[in-house]
């Protein structure tokens, strides 16, 4: 969160404001406003700030519910101590509030700004310098991902210079498919752990693939999860499951990116299966190990295995006997438009958090992309395919998006949250709409 310096100033004033008209000079004109300001505001502020939150609006919300808490718990306390007295109740939150402004105060003194700016200019020079000796995109956008199989500005394969190009002869039939020449080094480093560490469980695995944007050739250093799943000969023991909990929370913690490690062990009896005809199976989601759970597993993933994925371990994935089609993706799409957009579009609320807001435009975009374009591409290729192919109503949403997704500097687009909200709204029911006579019409065919 970036914070503001004005925070304590603003708590401290607002309790001495509210002591004033208080017990000093009331004003029965505004002495309730100020004082009913106070309650539902400082409390709270003096807390959240420490929680370190990145959502303005979530951030607003919870000190208002903090604030209200704590009010309640104040009172209380005096109601069942037999000490009720409103001048009481209003000083102790009252110094609740003004301990936690001047804690507050440590966060913006000389020395933590001295800290915090010397650790960005050394970033930024470290940043400039390691810039300047990349080459840019045609487009003049310069990517400083480990990878870079297209250019995340404006979503084009990377073209090479013609002297970094080799004739084919030249070029050794075993590179052109070595797998780790598909995978980011940092990415490749957790991989050699990973499989270092289930080595104990070997003999159970029939085979072990990795998906996702790693196969698609666009993984995003900042964003992209490190997709795996693992075929198992049968469903795995209890003591095969404690012992696999004891490897991965080894595993997870050691660096951020660990963090974004996605595992899913399916039998394979369950092969080319989908959530919901399948027993629940263990998976890793969020840094966290689940003997028992869904992880999304549809026709869409098992689609990317078979075509795209790349096998660490066992049979070529086009090997695999997955008796999948391109209809059941297109099925799967549209069980996605008319079953899980409706009921996220009925809680709207949640489009005026920024992760929200991403999260629906670049799945809508994805969704476009599969039912008219029959290709299955990433995220942030999608947006950039169709800032252009939509209604020009649109690119301020999708600009949006990927603003949110590359973290840019700069203010929101929209002025308002609430207009940002019911534009994504609408953007769901266009595409909703736009495939539904998509769907319709290659149904008849």
């Amino acid at each position: 969160m970036r914070r503001s310096p004005w925070w304590p100033a603003i708590i401290i004033l607002s309790t001495i404001a509210a002591g004033l008209v208080a017990f000093v000079i009331p004003v029965p004109a505004i002495s309730p406003f100020i004082v009913l300001c106070f309650l539902f505001v400082c409390p709270g502020m003096a807390l959240v700030r420490f929680f370190r939150l990145e959502e303005r609006v979530v951030e607003w919300m919870l000190i208002f519910a903090l604030s209200i808490a704590i009010d309640a718990v104040v009172a209380g306390i005096a109601l069942y101590a037999g000490r009720w007295s409103s001048p009481v109740i209003l000083g102790i939150l009252m110094s609740i509030s003004l301990v936690g402004a001047i804690s507050q105060v440590s966060l913006d003194s000389p020395s933590y700004l001295l800290r915090r700016n010397q650790v960005m200019t050394v970033s930024d020079s470290e940043a400039t310098l390691r810039l300047a000796t990349m080459p840019p995109c045609t487009c003049g956008y310069v990517d400083n991902r480990a990878i870079k199989n297209f250019c995340p500005h404006c979503g084009k394969p990377e073209i090479k210079p013609a002297s970094e190009i080799k004739p084919a002869s030249e070029i050794k039939p075993s590179s052109m498919s070595s797998i780790e020449a598909s995978i980011p080094p940092p990415v490749q480093l957790l991989i050699d752990r990973y499989l270092q560490a289930m080595e104990p469980l070997r003999s159970h695995f029939y085979g072990i693939y990795l998906y996702g944007s790693i196969a698609l050739g666009a993984f995003e250093e900042l964003e992209s999860d490190i997709d795996i799943l693992i075929l198992t000969y049968k469903e795995l023991p209890a003591s095969d499951l404690t012992q696999l909990k004891a490897l991965h929370t080894e595993l997870i913690w050691r660096r951020q990116l660990d963090k974004r490690l996605e595992v899913l062990y399916i039998p394979l009896q369950s092969l080319g299966m989908c959530d919901g005809d399948i027993p629940p199976y263990p998976t890793v989601q969020f840094g966290r190990f689940s003997p028992a759970a869904y992880c999304d597993l549809n026709y869409i993933k098992w689609w990317i295995i078979r075509s795209r994925g790349l096998c660490l371990l066992g049979p070529e994935p086009s090997a695999l006997p997955v008796q999948v089609t391109w209809q059941d993706v297109l099925e799967t799409m549209r069980s996605n438009l008319n079953s899980y957009w409706p009921g996220v579009a009925r809680q709207p609320y949640l489009f005026l958090l920024d992760g929200w807001v991403e999260i629906a435009a670049t799945m809508l975009c994805r969704i476009l992309t599969t039912i008219e374009e029959g290709e299955i591409i990433t995220k942030s290729v999608a947006l950039k395919r169709w800032r252009d192919h939509l209604p020009t109503r649109w690119k301020p949403l999708i600009d949006e998006a990927w603003r949110i997704r590359h973290h840019l500097q700069g203010p929101s687009l929209y002025r308002s949250r609430l207009k940002r909200m019911r534009e994504v709204l609408a953007f769901i029911e266009y595409v909703r709409e736009r495939e539904g006579k998509v769907l319709a019409i290659s149904s008849q065919k």
